[in-house]
């Protein structure tokens, strides 16, 4: 008998044959999951998209606050809560877990604290202080006392409260000081004096405050933070501790005046001469001769009243005259008076005024103050 040869097959397409209605249920389920990832993939870019018009919508937003002011409480920190909530890279960390770092806002302002008199003190309730903060513009832009970003102190921690320690002196219950400058430049110092009136009511307070430059950013270097006790007036005093007094041999008394002036308040007003037109005239007698000198308030203050004196005539000699004397001094002794204009501390002034030489043929000293 002749059998017909069966041609040959592969064994997936016996498999096929065999199995075709199974091989079609793996077909659906991997149409499915090619499905699934497609949808995946879209949705990854929707998400993408959004993240860009949010950062987009952020910048309107921002640039909406900035250009139009409101309640003075928003205008400083509601640019911050906008950076928290649309700012793409807190979108990122929330969806995706991915760790940002952002660099704190600064828009060429910038403080480094100098000096201040006192962090932790005691007050009784009801007492008030002053407590003197001097800090350095080491920003790009000015510090100025009133207008556009003018800079001043605001409670913190958390922002805008109502501080307990509010003196009548303050600009608000929430924005203690001004600089006591009316502009401070880059590179130079400002003095805060920060007054304080203690509560009524005796505990331990914490007061922070954070410098700010109005509609425009809280300044990086300008947060401190006063611990104050309001003590209890009706709190027993602590025991004094005597000791049987020590044997001294005697000595003379010699009595000294005691400056009762605050340690804050010492260093005031002091002056660098930088420039000087002359170190030595020779001339002749009853020459006229203009003299010009340049001082820097290298101090702590302004300079409000400034005035040049010819140190050998006293001022309350009316009748005393000096070998130096011109007509044009204000009075004997008196060179000349500035009443008008503010030199800042790191501020330069030059100064010009006019003596006479003696008649008489010599080698003369002038000294003016």
């Amino acid at each position: 008998m002749h059998l017909r040869e069966q041609p040959h097959q592969r064994p997936v397409q016996v498999y096929n044959e065999m199995y075709n209605g199974d091989m079609n249920v793996v077909t659906r389920e991997h149409a499915n999951t090619m499905s699934l990832s497609a949808s995946l993939a879209v949705a990854f870019f929707i998400v993408i998209a959004s993240a860009f018009l949010l950062s987009q919508g952020e910048q309107i937003l921002v640039h909406n606050m900035q250009s139009t002011p409101e309640d003075t409480r928003t205008q400083i920190g509601e640019s911050e809560d906008i950076d928290s909530k649309l700012n793409w890279g807190n979108l990122a960390h929330k969806v995706f877990g991915v760790e940002t770092v952002h660099a704190a806002p600064r828009r060429g302002f910038e403080a480094k604290m100098v000096r201040i008199s006192k962090t932790k003190f005691a007050m009784d309730p009801g007492e008030e202080r002053t407590i003197y903060v001097r800090l350095k513009n080491i920003g790009s832009q000015a510090w100025n006392q009133e207008g556009d970003k003018h800079v001043s102190f605001y409670s913190y921690d958390p922002k805008y409260r109502n501080s307990a320690f509010r003196h009548s002196a303050w600009v608000s219950s929430i924005q203690p000081a001004k600089a006591d400058q009316v502009s401070v430049a880059p590179n130079e110092v400002a003095t805060f004096s920060i007054k304080f009136k203690a509560p009524t009511t005796p505990a331990r307070y914490v007061e922070t405050f954070q410098l700010a430059a109005e509609d425009t950013a809280w300044i990086p270097g300008g947060k401190i933070t006063f611990q104050i006790e309001v003590k209890d007036p009706s709190a027993a005093p602590p025991p004094k501790v005597t000791s049987p007094p020590k044997k001294v041999a005697s000595a003379p008394i010699v009595s000294s005046p005691v400056d009762t002036t605050p340690a804050e308040l010492l260093v005031h007003h002091n002056a660098l001469r930088l420039i000087q037109s002359h170190k030595a005239v020779k001339a002749a007698g009853g020459q006229e001769i203009i003299f010009k000198v340049g001082f820097k308030n290298v101090g702590d203050t302004q300079w409000l009243s400034r005035e040049i004196r010819d140190t050998q005539t006293a001022i309350a000699s009316t009748d005393a005259t000096s070998k130096f004397s011109h007509n044009s001094w204000v009075a004997p002794g008196q060179v000349m008076k500035l009443s008008s204009g503010v030199i800042n501390p790191g501020q330069l002034e030059i100064y010009s005024f006019t003596f006479k030489t003696p008649t008489e043929r010599g080698d003369y000293t002038a000294r003016f103050q």
